[in-house]
């Protein structure tokens, strides 16, 4: 027990287990996109951005193809 609670990783092993772990992160596909759009909840108040829920839910997949790229792009930075 105590070996265990003596012998916590450092900060430098955390950190590079991190970075392991956001190196295999794959891009979301446009079904995870979509999935994540259709989970939003409708009769919200919209943020700074203006967007309601409902608006981007009835855009259809010319919206969805075109919000994947927008994430795609975010994602790489």
């Amino acid at each position: 027990m105590f070996e265990t609670m003596l012998n916590q990783p450092t900060q430098v092993e955390l950190e590079e287990n991190l970075n392991t772990v956001e190196q295999r992160l794959d891009e979301p596909t446009l079904e995870e996109v979509e999935r994540a759009v259709n989970m939003l909840k409708n009769r919200k108040a919209p943020g700074e951005d203006a967007i309601v829920a409902e608006l981007l839910k009835e855009g259809g997949k010319e919206l969805m193809t075109r919000l994947k790229r927008l994430v795609d792009n975010i994602w790489k930075q």
